[in-house]
């Protein structure tokens, strides 16, 4: 709480009559809210069948707002089923809808652009190279048909390379474009901020090769790094509860999927 708290510390167990006072201070403050999309790739799709019911999504989503999460991806994979809406409507429960949504779109249903003052923005193909510019073209036409921002993730590169224009968002991975020159290396860049801007493009980013069990990294890259790097959005794969990929009992990590978060 907060105020002056006052300890004492004793210097060894031996010697219980030495101590040393000490005292520090919790400063009252309100923080606010994010302003940027912060969320998790999540599909249900990478969850043990056993775990997929509404009462384990429910501890997804809230244990994703617990961390400080504002929105989620939303993946449909079933034509009829009404995936969009049911997911957003769990989403609205956690407070996960303060914020645009990613929607990726596995099956044949109209994609809704808003629900509820939520945005939706339909994801397209993802991490494309150039090679794929057609079937980007086709995704982008599918958005603007449904009133929708196009967003993906995407490479620094591709961007550079022409890609950048099929897109609203780009989703860009902080260490791609390494083996490229200098001027368009590395992720998200001062020089890539000023490209996307002449593109009326937006710029997020994602990372796929951390683990959930390093909190300093995640702590850094969510934070400071987001901040430094001046990403609108950000977003780490993927949320999901896989047998093969565990904190074990004994609280050790088994890695078959390093870039997975998981429950314990």
């Amino acid at each position: 709480s907060p105020g002056t708290h006052k300890i004492v510390v004793h210097t060894s167990e031996a010697d219980a009559g030495r101590t040393s006072d000490y005292a520090f201070q919790v400063v009252d403050l309100d923080v606010a809210p994010a302003d940027i999309p912060f969320g998790m790739y999540y599909t249900i799709s990478r969850v043990p069948p056993e775990y997929r019911d509404e009462s384990y999504q429910n501890m997804y989503l809230q244990d994703m707002a617990k961390h400080g999460m504002n929105t989620v991806t939303v993946y449909t994979s079933t034509t009829g089923a009404n995936e969009q809406v049911k997911l957003f409507r769990l989403m609205q429960k956690h407070g996960l809808d303060r914020m645009p949504a990613m929607l990726l779109t596995g099956c044949n249903d109209k994609p809704i652009a808003e629900i509820d003052g939520t945005e939706f923005l339909l994801y397209g193909p993802d991490e494309p190279s150039p090679e794929n510019r057609e079937e980007c073209r086709k995704s982008q036409a599918r958005a603007r048909a449904a009133g929708m921002r196009h967003i993906t993730a995407l490479s620094a590169i591709s961007a550079w390379s022409g890609l950048g224009d099929a897109f609203d968002v780009w989703v860009i991975h902080p260490d791609n474009g390494i083996e490229v020159p200098e001027t368009i290396a590395g992720g998200v860049t001062t020089t890539l901020h000023e490209y996307a801007k002449k593109r009326g493009a937006s710029i997020w980013q994602y990372h796929c090769g951390m683990r959930g069990t390093n909190p300093k990294l995640q702590r850094y890259y969510w934070g400071l790094f987001t901040w430094a790097v001046g990403a609108e959005g950000c977003f780490a794969w993927a949320y999901t509860h896989q047998k093969e990929s565990c904190v074990r009992p004994d609280s050790t990590w088994n890695p078959l999927y390093t870039n997975e978060f998981v429950l314990p």
